[in-house]
């Protein structure tokens, strides 16, 4: 079942990422709202409509808040320093993608293998069960030059009970749970765009020093991390004289991202992962 996008959040999403990247050329075929945003750009337009004094100085947004400004203001900068600086003419190589779209097939990946300054991810782990987490994000790693960053963006934002989850439930990971997921290497976490539902993490992509492949044992250790990160925000809301200060949907929300990922648990310990199979299969 392919999930149904809130335009207003996928929308804004683009429109900002857009604002931070700057001028860009896309390896592969991209999304047709990136396609359409970048021609816009192209041809002068700004990715944002110029209006209630959003605008700062050369087009980009200006944030709400000081801290929105920092985070915009970093990644301005990790962009800006991929491309060679702030006043370079080269267009950043990039590769986007998002659930339900389709994604690198082996030869996409051939091509563009360590092309790519930045690969753009939109909840693309809805669209993956846990066995396959480090498969297919080291096979999103391959497209990323030395030096380069996966920018890994997911929706922060209540799930009815009635809406479709992905293959593994809906698992929504924070800081914590993406350095567990990418051991050693330099994070940086920031609000994406206007809404605030979408946040986004930066992973470079280190020249030496850093293990460079996702394994098994770091999605355990990622699915553990968030377990007991959210046993510890239930258990506590519980506990006598804590004024119980969750709502009540709040409530509900962490109750099924538990059962989710205890689920995700247990399915990534009774299929295994592709890695582990091979392994398996090599030593017979």
């Amino acid at each position: 079942m392919k999930r149904q996008y809130a335009d207003e959040d996928y929308n804004d999403y683009v429109r900002f990422m857009l604002d931070c990247l700057g001028k860009c050329e896309f390896l592969g075929e991209p999304d047709p709202l990136w396609a359409a945003l970048c021609r816009e750009q192209a041809a002068g337009g700004a990715p944002f409509a110029p209006e209630d004094g959003k605008y700062g100085s050369a087009g980009r947004r200006r944030k709400k808040s000081v801290l929105q400004a920092a985070e915009t203001k970093k990644l301005h900068q990790m962009f800006d320093s991929l491309r060679g600086g702030a006043d370079s003419p080269r267009p950043l190589r990039i590769a986007a993608y998002r659930a339900g779209g389709s994604y690198c097939g082996e030869k996409e990946l051939r091509r563009y293998r360590e092309r790519a300054d930045a690969v753009l991810l939109y909840n693309v782990l809805y669209d993956l069960p846990v066995w396959d987490w480090p498969q297919a994000l080291n096979r999103f790693f391959s497209m990323v030059r030395d030096g380069g960053i996966l920018v890994f963006s997911e929706e922060k934002i209540y799930r009815p009970a009635g809406d479709p989850y992905g293959k593994s439930g809906y698992l929504l990971l924070g800081g914590e749970e993406i350095r567990r997921l990418f051991p050693g290497r330099d994070t940086y976490a920031a609000a994406s765009g206007e809404t605030g539902r979408v946040w986004t993490y930066v992973i470079r992509k280190g020249t030496q020093g850093a293990r460079m492949k996702i394994i098994c044992e770091d999605v355990r250790d990622t699915l553990r991390t968030l377990e007991e990160s959210l046993w510890r925000i239930l258990s506590e809301d519980r506990e006598p004289g804590s004024g119980h200060g969750l709502a009540l949907e709040d409530y509900g929300f962490y109750c099924r991202q538990y059962v989710h990922v205890r689920r995700a648990r247990r399915q990534l310990e009774s299929h295994g992962t592709a890695e582990e199979i091979r392994a398996g299969s090599a030593s017979h």
